[in-house]
């Protein structure tokens, strides 16, 4: 079983993804950390953002994931990457990278590698449309901007990040902007998939409706439908 998440920033999909995988006892792939684990090499190696030097970057690169705890955890050539992953500057770099042709194709093996053995909920911008298109389960959260960026404000307070209001929102818009309009794999919603406005929902009344439409669509009798 194949669940894929799309959306843009700041709706939710990252911790419904996770309350997912733990409801269901499932694994759970977040796309964006592939993303950043190579923005983060890029930022390391203090390479230029272009395509030539990401694409000779990415000759010398190993990238795999492994499942921990219900996750799946990013290791990048031998190293566990995922403390090194949320910082913003990480997260913009990760943007822009994830515009070019080369990085996206040369993570497609590695996210569809995920769901060979396994049931797998895969989060991302291009899950239901490009890395898992025949995906049994699809769906599409959204946020009202001022919600996004509400929720993108406090979850950098949490780590204790230096925040302004007015810069997460233009961020936020840019993001947007990138990820929409970028001519490989741009976001939008995936054909057939469920959308949810979380906008008013609990992360919980997020997860159950999600359940829910599972539920409807595999049209089961109560005792055989998911429940966690």
């Amino acid at each position: 079983m194949i669940i894929t998440i799309d959306g843009p920033t700041g709706v939710g999909k990252s911790s419904v993804s996770k309350r997912l995988s733990k409801k269901l006892g499932i694994l759970y792939l977040e796309s964006g950390a592939l993303y950043r684990a190579l923005a983060y090499k890029s930022l390391k190696q203090k390479l230029s953002l272009t395509e030539a030097f990401i694409k000779k970057m990415l000759q010398n690169t190993k990238i795999h994931v492994q499942g921990q705890k219900g996750k799946i955890s990013v290791i990048l050539d031998g190293t566990c990457v995922d403390a090194y992953l949320r910082d913003e500057k990480i997260g913009n770099r990760a943007s822009e990278i994830s515009q070019m042709k080369c990085v996206r194709e040369f993570l497609l093996h590695v996210q569809r590698d995920c769901a060979k053995e396994n049931d797998l909920i895969a989060e991302g911008r291009d899950m239901g449309t490009v890395v898992f298109p025949e995906a049994q389960y699809k769906f599409y959260l959204e946020a009202k901007p001022q919600i996004r960026v509400q929720r993108r404000f406090l979850e950098l307070e949490k780590k204790r990040h230096r925040v302004n209001l007015d810069k997460i929102k233009k961020n936020l818009h840019e993001r947007d902007k990138k990820d929409t309009e970028r001519e490989i794999s741009p976001l939008k919603v995936p054909e057939g998939a469920h959308l949810i406005d979380t906008s008013g929902l609990s992360l919980d009344e997020v997860v159950q409706k999600i359940v829910d439409a599972i539920n409807k669509k595999r049209n089961m009798d109560p005792s055989a439908a998911l429940s966690g």
